[in-house]
């Protein structure tokens, strides 16, 4: 049975338990744009956390500026984030000096982080709104949102796309829904994008800001094989 379509502020969907209680990994993919995809792991097993960050830690390793796209979503009441395992593996991955954390418009989620303990040295968790001054309507007055530098920077698509993510209360998906497992396939490409847009405006930002590589494209266009065969190319 499904809820109304229409979203009220105070109405919270109860027609569904909110996690089905299973231990789950599974690979998903998601075309961003053009032929870049993306694959995304969505995981509540802390093995496969574990082994994951592991991964990324070596990938790493051959990138140039180690930027790890970072954002955090908050249940229906905008409560706090809550912690309910064990994450030494993320606490530690946090904390590592070697790596970069960006995102955009930070500052709140900075402080949740710090309410569960969950710490990132200073200096190692960037604003792109800092990194890179564009005028437009996004969550600080005057500065532009993900969505308009993504779409000025890396592809039109991407223009108004927190406006497409739309809660549906028949289908389970949407804002109200991050709580909620499993998460909607809507849901889990949302974040996967919001992930890989975070960390290749980073790239680019960086980049033009130091002036490097004037013979590099401005902006990037390969897969995820095509990634993989440059890394190391900037070293």
């Amino acid at each position: 049975m499904g809820g109304a379509a229409s979203s009220t502020d105070n109405f919270e969907p109860v027609f569904r338990e909110k996690d089905d209680g299973k231990r789950t990994t599974e690979v998903h993919q998601f075309r961003a744009h053009g032929n870049t995809t993306i694959q995304a792991v969505y995981t509540n097993e802390m093995s496969t956390v574990e082994s994951i960050l592991d991964m990324y830690l070596e990938w790493l390793k051959e990138e140039r500026y180690r930027f790890v796209g970072l954002d955090l979503e908050y249940n229906f009441r905008k409560e706090k984030l809550r912690c309910e395992d064990n994450i030494y593996p993320l606490r530690k991955f946090l904390k590592n000096k070697d790596v970069t954390f960006v995102g955009v418009d930070i500052r709140t989620d900075h402080k949740l982080l710090y309410k569960q303990w969950l710490y990132i040295p200073p200096g190692k968790h960037l604003d792109l709104q800092d990194m890179l001054k564009i005028l437009g309507y996004g969550n600080r007055a005057g500065m532009a949102s993900m969505a308009t530098m993504a779409s000025e920077l890396i592809h039109p698509k991407y223009a108004g796309m927190k406006e497409k993510f739309v809660t549906d209360y028949d289908k389970f998906e949407g804002h109200n829904y991050w709580e909620w497992k499993p998460l909607s396939d809507m849901n889990l490409e949302y974040a996967s994008i919001d992930g890989y847009v975070t960390y290749e405006l980073a790239c680019i930002v960086t980049i033009v800001n130091q002036g490097l590589h004037p013979q590099r494209p401005l902006i990037p266009s390969w897969d995820n094989n095509e990634r993989k065969r440059r890394r190391g190319h900037d070293n």
